[in-house]
C-alpha cells in the first residue's frame, strides 16, 4: 500500500503505532477525496465505529471519576462527545493537515468543525480495529483529557436553552 500522507508522523501525534497501516490511511481520508480516486476507501466506516468507541469511552470515564445521576452525566458526555471539542482535539494536536481532501473541499477555507470530528472518530476507529480499547482510551486521553478534567474540576455549565427548559418543567409550564 503506497502511504499518501506520512503515517509515521501520525503515529508519533497520537502516541500509537499502528500495526495495520491500511486502518490509519483510510482514517484520514475523507469521502471528497475517496469519491476522486478509485481505491481510496474512505473514513465514513470507521467514523462509524469511533463513534460508538469514544461513547463507551467517555462513558466509563465519567462513570469512574464523576458523581451524580445518570442525566447529569448524559449532559457532560454530549458536552464532550461532539463536533467542537473533537474537532479541536485534531486542531490541539495537528491533525487535520493530514487528512485527505478531494479538489472541492480542498478549496474550502474555512475549517470545518464535521469534518474534524469525523476524523476523530475514524482515528478511534482505526486504533480499537488494531489493538482494541485500551490503545483508544490512551489516545483520547491525550486528545481530550484536558477537557474532562477541566469539567471535573470546575464542575460543568449547561447551556441556557436546557436550564430554561428545566425551570419551565419544574414550573409545570407547558412549553
Amino acid at each position: 500500500m503506497k502511504e499518501l500522507v506520512n503515517l509515521s508522523e501520525v503515529e508519533n501525534i497520537i502516541g500509537y503505532k499502528i500495526k495495520n497501516r491500511k486502518h490509519l490511511q483510510t482514517a484520514l481520508t475523507h469521502s471528497s477525496y475517496s469519491n476522486e480516486h478509485r481505491g481510496a476507501e474512505s473514513n465514513e466506516r470507521l467514523e462509524f465505529l469511533g463513534d460508538a468507541v469514544i461513547e463507551f469511552v467517555i462513558t466509563e470515564r465519567l462513570i469512574l471519576n464523576f458523581k451524580g445521576k445518570e442525566g447529569d452525566l448524559s449532559k457532560i458526555r454530549s458536552m464532550i462527545v461532539s463536533e467542537k471539542p473533537l474537532a479541536e482535539a485534531i486542531q490541539k494536536l495537528h491533525l487535520e493537515k493530514y487528512l485527505l481532501k478531494g479538489v472541492g473541499e480542498s478549496k474550502n477555507t474555512t475549517k470545518s468543525n464535521a469534518i474534524l470530528c469525523d476524523m476523530f472518530e475514524a482515528i478511534c476507529g482505526a486504533i480499537y480495529l488494531d489493538s482494541g480499547i485500551e490503545n483508544v482510551k490512551a489516545f483520547f486521553e491525550k486528545a481530550v483529557g484536558d477537557i474532562i478534567e477541566n469539567l471535573r474540576v470546575n464542575g460543568y455549565v449547561d447551556d441556557p436553552k436546557t436550564k430554561l427548559q428545566e425551570m419551565l418543567k419544574q414550573a409545570k409550564i407547558v412549553y
